[in-house]
C-alpha cells in the first residue's frame, strides 16, 4: 500500500522527498522508505514520533509499535504526548523520557 502524503507538508517531505532538517533517531535514512510506519526525529529539539501518512490519527496497533521502539531507545518510562502543533493535520506526539542524555544519541541522517 503506498502511503498518503501531502504536499508542502515537512513531515510528508521526510517520507516522500527523505528530507530530514532534523536529528533523526530512528530508522537509518537508507530504512525511512522501506520501513514505511514512522520516524523519530529531533522537531525543534523534542523527540517527536512522526508516522509516514498524513493522517489525524493513528491505530493503536501504531501507537504500540511507536511507543515500544521509542521505549527502547530512551528507556522504560517513556511516554508519548499527542500534540497538534505546529502541523495540526500530520497527527505527531513528542516523547516525554527521563534520565537519558538525548544529546549522545547517534543522528541516523547519514547511515
Amino acid at each position: 500500500m503506498k502511503s498518503l502524503h501531502v504536499d508542502n507538508c515537512p513531515f510528508c517531505e521526510i517520507f516522500s522527498k527523505l528530507k530530514i532538517p532534523y536529528k533523526l533517531y530512528f530508522p537509518k535514512k537508507s530504512e525511512i522508505q522501506t520501513q514505511d510506519d514512522f520516524v523519530i526525529v529531533n522537531f525543534r529539539g523534542i523527540p517527536t514520533v512522526i508516522p509516514t501518512d498524513h493522517v489525524e490519527s493513528v491505530s493503536k496497533e501504531q501507537w504500540g509499535r511507536m511507543l515500544y521502539r521509542c521505549k527502547e531507545i530512551f528507556g522504560q518510562s517513556t511516554k508519548l504526548k499527542i500534540i497538534n502543533y505546529p502541523i495540526r493535520d500530520h497527527w505527531h506526539a513528542v516523547i516525554i523520557f527521563n534520565k537519558h542524555n538525548v544529546y549522545n544519541l547517534k543522528d541516523l541522517r547519514d547511515e
